[in-house]
C-alpha cells in the first residue's frame, strides 16, 4: 500500500467508516446503470433540421418575412410556425436578426446626414410639423362657404 492509502485507512478506522465491501458495490452500481434501455424515439423525424435553421437565420438576417424563410428552408409554413413556438430561444434569436437591416439602415441615414439634402430628408420625415414640404392643411379647421 502506498503512503496515502495507508494515511486513508488510518482515518477510516479512527472515525468507524466501513471500506465498501463486495456486497455494497452492486447496490451502487445497480443506482447508477439504468436497468431498462433507452426509449426510441417514435414519430415523424423532424424537418427543421441545423442546415433547415441556418437557412432560416439568413433569410431573417436579410429582413425577411416567415413565408420567405419557409420557402427557403424548403419546409411549409405552419412548420416554422411551430418550431418557433416551441423553441423561444430560437424565435428570439430571428426576431433579433430580421432587425438587423433596419438598424443598418438607420446607421447609414445619420452617418450621411452631413449632407443637405440627406439632413432634409430625415427632418421631413422625422420632424413633419415644422419641416414638411407638403402643404398639408390642418383637418380641424374647415371652411364653409356661403352662397349670397
Amino acid at each position: 500500500m502506498t503512503k496515502a492509502a495507508d494515511m486513508l485507512a488510518n482515518m477510516m478506522k479512527d472515525q468507524n467508516i466501513q471500506p465498501l465491501t463486495p456486497a455494497i458495490i452492486p447496490v451502487v452500481k445497480s443506482a447508477i446503470i439504468p436497468t431498462q434501455p433507452p426509449k426510441k424515439k417514435r414519430g415523424r423525424p423532424t424537418a427543421i433540421t441545423p442546415d433547415v435553421c441556418r437557412k432560416i437565420e439568413e433569410v431573417a438576417a436579410l429582413g425577411g418575412t416567415i413565408e420567405e424563410m419557409a420557402i427557403y428552408g424548403d419546409i411549409h409554413r405552419d412548420t416554422l410556425y411551430a418550431y418557433l413556438k416551441q423553441n423561444p430561444e430560437f424565435s428570439d434569436r430571428i426576431g433579433a436578426l430580421r432587425q438587423r437591416p433596419i438598424l443598418k439602415a438607420r446607421i447609414t441615414v445619420i452617418n450621411s446626414l452631413s449632407e443637405p439634402h440627406h439632413a432634409q430628408w430625415y427632418l421631413e420625415r422625422k420632424a413633419r410639423k415644422e419641416f414638411s414640404l407638403k402643404g398639408e392643411e390642418d383637418p380641424t379647421i374647415r371652411v364653409l362657404q356661403i352662397d349670397i
